[in-house]
């Protein structure tokens, strides 16, 4: 509190602060706040009680006596209340208690003022009655509890006899930048050895380097305790710490640590750079394709209000500009989400150069349930659309859908939505476009077709990778939903079914159609001939995996044997289709005891074919 009273004083009594405005009218004086108040004289005779504590940077005139001056502005007339705020339009202050004055003129009888109030990004004020000070001044003494990391906007009403004067108002605001150390200003506990996306609502003030950010809280980097990256769009892959540019407000980083850490920076409230239609936003330059980009205020932003600087021009719609899809991570996987929280990152994808993010400086209200993975692309228009899902070592690719939408097309459009860059050990299944293009998509949808259409699909080269299905009661009743798997293995699918991916499968084919055409395309996959496959693992511990591939229907026997010829097991006995067949042996023999270690033989007799491979046991 000594601290602003002593600003104050400095604004009302430097002598280098006042000046004289004067016209063929009038003459105004500025002094300070005293019981009599300052002097205005006119040539008419008229005498205001006023004074101007800022600078004197222009004058007007008029027969009403108005005088315009100051960086705040500050109004005089004959007729009507005066006043003035004996203050900044944004002042730096500690979170500490802040006396407020406002000094007024004209009228009589006692003055009433009002102090409006509201934390940044709220739309609505609070409000609270101000109390008589020294000489012709209302004062407002404004509590430390109210100024946290989002800072306080605020304004002033002063009503004396008949009139009323607003000083400030509810559009543009006064506000306070709160300085916070770093011990104020910290991040909720992140989870243990786990990535996540984050970033700074704050600007720091004790170096921006990422060093001073994050090595006063977690210590000196250790990748065995902390690791940060950050995509490099330009590289078209990550990042890693020191190689990543400084910390600023809308920048996002990924981050793990081996322990439950917090971390944060020394700084002031963030405070919006931009105007567009009645509305503040904080700029965040972006470059062309993939962008990880952090909330740059202490509380939720929608998407839904954001706008876009393309190139010197402001538009609202994203279409074109940048991709209309947010994609947070849990952790686990990649979700489409309609807001960033605070101290929170997405990746943002930007459709050409000279583009730049406007997040508006508005609190958003609760986050609607995520029910739907698709639900902003989703809606009447909409066909149907099935979705595959891949989980690898406790990692997850959600959210993948290919179907029919009324505005797409066979090629690229905005229906499309692009597959973000994989997770730091994350998984990633994606949709290649007919298109040729090299760009993988999250969602890939066609416009209507009567017989059927195909999605080419790839994955990313982990162990024990499990599809689920999801979606495929929503196609239509006379058509099929199939899954061939490279080299040929075909799957018929199911709503809710689960695929064991083979570990050498690293792209299948989405079928979707009549059964004719279904046919055509699973007789295009079946082998031409009769082929035994290499064993993998090899060696192994404790069951391995054997294709083969039929061109038709045969009677077929999978055996193995030992380095005697005796039969160990007996894998296949029966008669099979014609396709790409995959079958796992458990390392097992046909009592079900565990086989010892050493070299076995697989034998595959289907029809005149016979063949066998050797392969190796290691416990």
């Amino acid at each position: 509190m000594k601290g602003m009273v002593l600003l104050l004083a400095l604004v009302l009594c430097s002598s280098t602060t006042f000046g004289q405005a004067s016209s063929t009218n009038f003459t105004l004086v500025t002094g300070t706040f005293v019981s009599t108040g300052g002097v205005a004289v006119s040539t008419t005779g008229t005498t205001l009680t006023a004074s101007i504590p800022t600078t004197i940077s222009g004058t007007s005139s008029s027969p009403t006596y108005t005088v315009a001056s100051g960086v705040i502005g500050v109004a005089y007339t004959t007729s009507a209340l005066t006043a003035a705020y004996a203050g900044g339009a944004v002042q730096t202050v500690t979170p500490s208690d802040q006396v407020l004055k406002v000094g007024y003129a004209g009228e009589l009888g006692t003055a009433i003022g009002v102090f409006y109030y509201r934390q940044g990004g709220d739309v609505s004020y609070s409000f609270a009655p101000m109390l008589p000070g020294v000489g012709d001044t209302l004062q407002y003494t404004c509590q430390a509890s109210l100024l946290g990391i989002r800072g306080l906007e605020y304004y002033f009403q002063v009503f004396r006899g008949t009139s009323m004067y607003t000083v400030g108002s509810p559009t543009a605001p006064y506000a306070f930048q709160v300085s916070l150390s770093n011990a104020e200003c910290q991040s909720s506990p992140m989870p243990t050895r786990s990535y996540r996306m984050v970033g700074l609502p704050i600007n720091p003030s004790a170096g921006n380097e990422v060093g001073d950010v994050f090595e006063d809280d977690l210590g000196a980097y250790n990748r065995e305790i902390w690791r940060l990256g950050r995509f490099n769009a330009a590289a078209g892959g990550y990042r890693e710490f020191p190689n990543i540019p400084t910390v600023a407000p809308g920048r996002a980083y990924w981050l793990i640590t081996r322990d439950a850490e917090t971390f944060g920076s020394a700084g002031t409230t963030v405070r919006p750079n931009r105007t567009y239609a009645g509305n503040a936003y904080l700029a965040i330059p972006l470059d062309e394709g993939w962008n990880q980009v952090a909330n740059p205020f202490p509380f939720a932003v929608a998407w839904s209000e954001m706008a876009f600087d393309d190139n010197g021009t402001v538009v609202t719609d994203p279409t074109g500009v940048v991709e209309n899809a947010l994609y947070s991570y849990d952790g686990s996987a990649y979700n489409t989400v309609t807001q960033i929280s605070p101290w929170s990152g997405v990746f943002l994808r930007t459709e050409k150069a000279g583009v730049a993010l406007l997040v508006r400086y508005h609190r958003a209200g609760a986050a609607k349930p995520a029910a739907v993975e698709q639900a902003a692309m989703v809606g009447a228009s909409d066909i149907w659309q099935l979705e595959l899902q891949m989980e690898a070592g406790g990692k997850k690719d959600i959210g993948n859908f290919a179907g029919v939408h009324s505005d797409a097309s066979e090629g690229a459009d905005y229906c499309d939505l692009s597959e973000p860059p994989a997770a730091p050990e994350g998984v990633m299944l994606a949709f290649k476009l007919p298109d040729g293009s090299e760009r993988l998509r999250r969602v890939d949808y066609r416009p209507e077709f009567n017989d059927g259409a195909s999605w080419d699909v790839v994955f990313s080269e982990d162990l024990n990778r499990l599809v689920r299905v999801r979606g495929v009661n929503s196609i239509p009743d006379d058509m099929q939903a199939w899954l061939i798997l490279e080299p040929g293995e075909m799957i018929r699918l199911a709503e809710g079914q689960e695929i064991k991916l083979p570990d050498d499968v690293k792209s299948a084919r989405l079928v979707v159609g009549k059964e004719s055409y279904v046919n055509g395309e699973i007789d295009q996959a079946l082998p031409k001939s009769f082929a035994l496959n290499q064993n993998y693992p090899n060696p192994f511990n404790p069951s391995t995996t054997v294709r083969f591939a039929l061109p038709q229907a045969s009677p077929v026997a999978l055996k193995v044997y030992n380095l005697l010829g005796q039969r160990v097991a007996t894998v296949v006995d029966r008669e099979m289709e014609a396709g790409h067949h995959t079958v796992t042996w458990e390392g097992c023999d046909d009592n079900g005891n565990r086989v010892a270690s050493g070299i076995y033989f697989y034998r595959l007799e289907a029809g005149s074919f016979k063949q066998t491979k050797k392969m190796l046991m290691l416990k």
